[in-house]
């Protein structure tokens, strides 16, 4: 929640004074690109690197833990701060500032791209209705979405799960090429991308519909 309204506003505003800095932004389709890559830095920075740390330690203690006890969440945010300080929860922060960037500037610019490409057809238009439209383009978005984040979105993960001490994001990026080749930076892909797909069709349909809602 606190990252879908991070996201938006984050957008919203880079969107309208981009062009007050930039004149030459006002007509140009990298405006969204733009937009979309302040917004991804900003859900990076407040939201998402911290609540990716803890998730990441939970999933990994799960996965690797012999007993069936396991660490709540609180249990798990109490033992980073005392072993490891507050800055444990920014770990991994570059990765994750270049997967939400990414994540966001493509799409942002592919949502719109998609958008105007369907509305185009005079076939969609008789038919779809505009939250049909928006829908689609949403999972268009959210696909390409995938793909391009990925890699960032898999050495984050490791980064991660080092905890403080560990490897940088391009000494890991390194170790996972050559350790595990460069199909690596793509594994699990399909889970994300049923995720995100969902996501971004559900987000975009929603925003779009409280958007006309407060206008009218």
């Amino acid at each position: 929640m606190c990252k879908s309204g991070i996201r938006f506003l984050s957008f919203e505003t880079a969107r309208s004074n981009l062009p007050l800095l930039f004149p030459s932004l006002k007509t140009s389709p990298l405006l969204s690109v733009y937009s979309g890559l302040c917004a991804g830095i900003a859900e990076s920075v407040l939201v998402v690197t911290p609540g990716e740390a803890v998730k990441t330690r939970i999933v990994n203690a799960a996965a690797t833990a012999q007993s069936k006890v396991q660490l709540s969440t609180p249990q798990l945010v109490s033992r980073m701060l005392r072993t490891e300080g507050i800055l444990s929860f920014w770990r991994g922060l570059a990765p994750v500032v270049c997967k939400q960037g990414t994540n966001s500037a493509v799409r942002f610019s592919t949502f719109s791209a998609f958008g105007d490409l369907l509305r185009k057809s005079d076939t969609i238009r008789a038919n779809a209705s505009p939250s049909a439209v928006t829908f689609a383009a949403g999972a268009g978005s959210g696909v390409i979405t995938v793909y391009a984040s990925m890699p960032f979105d898999n050495i984050k993960t490791r980064v991660q799960t080092q905890g403080m001490g560990g490897a940088g994001m391009l000494a890991t990026a390194k170790t996972m090429l050559v350790d595990e080749g460069v199909r690596v930076f793509w594994k699990a892909t399909t889970p994300r991308l049923v995720r995100l797909t969902l996501s971004s069709s559900i987000t975009f349909t929603v925003y779009d519909f409280v958007v006309q809602a407060s206008r009218g």
